[in-house]
């Protein structure tokens, strides 16, 4: 079925960058037919149900690169693995939340980038298989985000060494956490880097009209996505851009200026800068949601390089 699917979107794909054509100019012709891809590909699951996402969506693990070490673990209950580069730092630790719209996703589809991510820093990074929803509604990945923190503190990791990273979903597994940490009385991490986060279930920004044409994520499955989380798509506890960021440690927020997200990531960073806390909005010119994770996807250059660059500001304040 999933190649069925993967056919079905490719022949799509090919019309749409054919009749079409750029969304964006700045874009070469593979960006376009790339973004085409995903976008046909993601529309073929809308309405289908968490398994038939997952089976379709899901991608293999992905080679690791030379240079790191790869280890499996568990933390209560929950899978988790890291990426060691061969330098690595002897006390720094970033821990990672992947995407997925908190339905689908696992750290082995994001190997390859977060090994990347550890070799540039020369730090450990870690990803847990948080729980996905629907089977576990929220807050369950936000209380395993917690979890997988406080497992490291008190394993003797000192929280201002640590740096919460995350796409899409994952960038709210990271925000989230970071206000249950705060909530709970810490400890308090050095900050946290987050890739095109979704922080507002509502899915009514401006951006998701103007991009709906160039980004690949579609508001239908977004919307359906949030749904899966059981809860209002206007809680402040997942709809992250409508709660109190007072007193949170520093944030640095990554978007596309293509992106449907776009308005949501910048009004959430925003509103974490007139709290008083230290936030800082990169908007990638022509760039798609999660756009830093792989060179096919329209943005600037660098990739993982501009998340790298982010994190050594957080752990050198």
């Amino acid at each position: 079925m999933r190649a069925l699917r993967l056919a079905n979107a490719l022949l799509r794909a090919t019309w749409r960058s054919t009749t079409r054509g750029k969304p964006r100019s700045s874009w070469s012709g593979s960006e376009t037919f790339t973004v085409h891809l995903l976008q046909a590909l993601l529309q073929s699951t809308v309405g289908r149900g968490a398994a038939v996402q997952r089976a379709t969506l899901s991608e293999p693990a992905q080679r690791l690169p030379s240079g790191v070490r790869e280890h499996e673990e568990s933390w209560g209950g929950r899978r988790a693995w890291r990426w060691i580069p061969e330098d690595a730092h002897p006390t720094r630790l970033v821990v990672h939340f992947h995407g997925g719209g908190y339905v689908i996703g696992s750290p082995l589809e994001n190997r390859a980038y977060l090994a990347v991510l550890a070799r540039l820093l020369r730090v450990e990074v870690v990803s847990i298989a948080y729980r996905l929803c629907p089977e576990h509604p929220h807050p369950a990945a936000h209380e395993d985000g917690e979890a997988a923190v406080r497992a490291l503190v008190d394993s003797g990791v000192a929280p201002g060494d640590i740096v919460l990273t995350g796409d899409s979903a994952g960038g709210g597994v990271a925000l989230g956490t970071v206000y249950r940490l705060r909530d709970s009385g810490g400890p308090t991490v050095a900050g946290a880097v987050l890739g095109s986060p979704m922080v507002d279930l509502r899915a009514e920004s401006a951006s998701y009209a103007a991009n709906a044409a160039s980004d690949y994520l579609i508001r239908p499955l977004v919307v359906e996505w949030a749904r899966a989380m059981g809860v209002a798509d206007s809680d402040p506890s997942v709809s992250l851009v409508l709660a109190d960021p007072t007193g949170l440690p520093p944030l640095r927020f990554l978007a596309g200026d293509a992106e449907i997200f776009r308005d949501d990531v910048v009004a959430c960073a925003e509103r974490a800068k007139a709290a008083g806390v230290d936030a800082e909005v990169v908007v990638g010119a022509d760039a798609v949601h999660c756009w830093y994770k792989s060179p096919r996807l329209p943005g600037p250059s660098g990739g993982a390089e501009h998340v790298a660059a982010q994190i050594r500001g957080l752990y050198q304040r």
